[in-house]
């Protein structure tokens, strides 16, 4: 079985001492590998982070093809991607991408997977807090604006719900007091928040017998 998964910053693993929540996954894997007694006969998993640090779905789409080709495809496709798109020029109050070809691009993505994996799951976006990423502190002439967040995320699961897959929606749980202990810098999660998103992801594939469990 083949398990990949394609995103940004946050499906790659940032702001988390153990890797980022597909790298718990993956550790699972290898648990549940390592611990069969005949391992030649062994029901293998490869699980593959083809996320990208900045990434936009744009630049998703763009890479996907030959990305699952090198992999051999997969059974299971996770999308994780879709903040970056709504990255704001302060000066023209422009997203860097926008939305029609943003649900465009998720729309192109999602029918993609489906022609090989049997299993295609699209998390949603996160929120932000404004008051940390506008201006983005690393590049001051941009921002994250919630608003604008959340526009995308609502147009994400509408896309879901007209393509007829599975979306797991985060948004609530990471808004909020207690969804802000749970963000590292207003953009990415911190170690509690990528173990969150790792223990839904698991029950999501554990529930559809598509993940070994440990």
């Amino acid at each position: 079985m083949n398990i990949l998964v394609f995103g940004d910053s946050i499906a790659w693993g940032a702001w988390d001492h153990e890797g980022g929540w597909v790298a718990r996954l993956h550790k699972d894997v290898s648990a549940v590998m390592l611990g069969q007694h005949e391992p030649l006969q062994a029901k293998i998993t490869y699980m593959y982070n083809v996320g990208r640090s900045g990434d936009t779905s744009s630049q998703v789409l763009a890479r996907f093809d030959q990305e699952a080709d090198v992999r051999g495809f997969g059974d299971v496709v996770i999308f994780q991607v879709g903040v970056n798109d709504t990255l704001t020029e302060i000066a023209t109050n422009e997203p860097k991408v926008s939305y029609e070809d943003f649900v465009s691009n998720m729309e192109t993505l999602i029918t993609k997977a489906k022609t090989f994996a049997s299993t295609v799951l699209v998390i949603g976006l996160l929120p932000v807090d404004d008051t940390q990423v506008d201006p983005v502190p690393w590049k001051t002439e941009t921002a994250y604006r919630l608003e604008i967040v959340t526009k995308y995320h609502h147009a994400l699961k509408e896309t879901c719900e007209r393509t007829g897959t599975d979306f797991l929606d985060l948004f609530d749980r990471f808004s909020g007091e207690e969804g802000a202990k749970l963000m590292y810098d207003g953009l990415h999660p911190n170690t509690p928040g990528h173990e969150l998103i790792y223990q839904e992801v698991k029950n999501y594939l554990e529930e559809r017998n598509t993940f070994i469990t440990v």
